[in-house]
């Protein structure tokens, strides 16, 4: 394979090997004069592109993308000499080398938050508000403990409106802090006795939904 169809097939696929934030950390390694040199080897229908990229240790890392046609189909593969063995920040390095890419082009900009739906959600919201009926059970320690709901935007496997429910403990300053996820802090054998039966409810909706999710998890409020 001739090294300017590599680079043209390199160019195209990219972004779909590498995600933004390893090309990130590759141009970073990339402006800051980490990679020592790139090479290039071809066969008749494939072509590999080394790269010797300095890491944290004190020998370089060696990193290769390789590119065979499959059929007419490219098929990529990459291996490096660092612990992840691959697509990594060594390898989008080398690909960034070859491609000649500013740096500034793989430093992506924070997306807009998404705005969530909450739907089915809104009463449960608006249900949140405090409840003077007594715990389930007297708890034996950390009185001052106070029921909460936290709130974010997940991303990725997860987006939108996530929440978790957790104890948070009063700080010097008069407001609310270090939160712990409920089921997870521990009072005695039964994680659950310090909530009144409202606070219960609330915990119970959000484990239904989502039964394959651990007590300390976020919880996704689609629907």
């Amino acid at each position: 394979m001739e090294e300017s169809f590599f680079r043209q097939l390199l160019s195209r696929s990219a972004n779909a090997v590498l995600d933004q934030h390893t090309l990130a950390k590759g141009a970073d390694y990339v402006r800051r004069g980490r990679v020592r040199e790139v090479w290039y080897e071809r066969s008749d229908d494939a072509g590999t592109l080394f790269g010797a990229v300095q890491g944290r240790e004190p020998e370089p890392y060696t990193a290769a993308i390789l590119i065979g046609l499959n059929g007419g189909k490219p098929k990529f593969d990459t291996q490096c000499t660092c612990p992840l063995e691959g697509e990594c920040k060594h390898v989008a390095a080398i690909a960034l080398k070859m491609l000649g890419a500013r740096s500034e082009a793989y430093n992506p900009t924070p997306a807009a938050a998404p705005r969530a739906d909450l739907g089915a959600w809104k009463p449960w919201f608006d249900a949140l508000s405090a409840d003077p009926k007594a715990p389930l059970r007297k708890p034996p320690t950390d009185a001052g403990l106070v029921f909460g709901i936290l709130l974010r935007i997940g991303d990725g496997t997860l987006p939108g409106m996530q929440a978790q429910p957790v104890w948070l403990k009063p700080n010097k300053r008069g407001g609310l802090g270090a939160p712990q996820p409920v089921g997870q802090f521990q009072f005695g054998a039964d994680p659950w006795q310090r909530l009144t039966p409202r606070q219960f409810e609330h915990v119970a909706r959000l484990r239904m939904a989502s039964p394959h999710y651990a007590s300390s998890a976020w919880y996704p409020l689609s629907g």
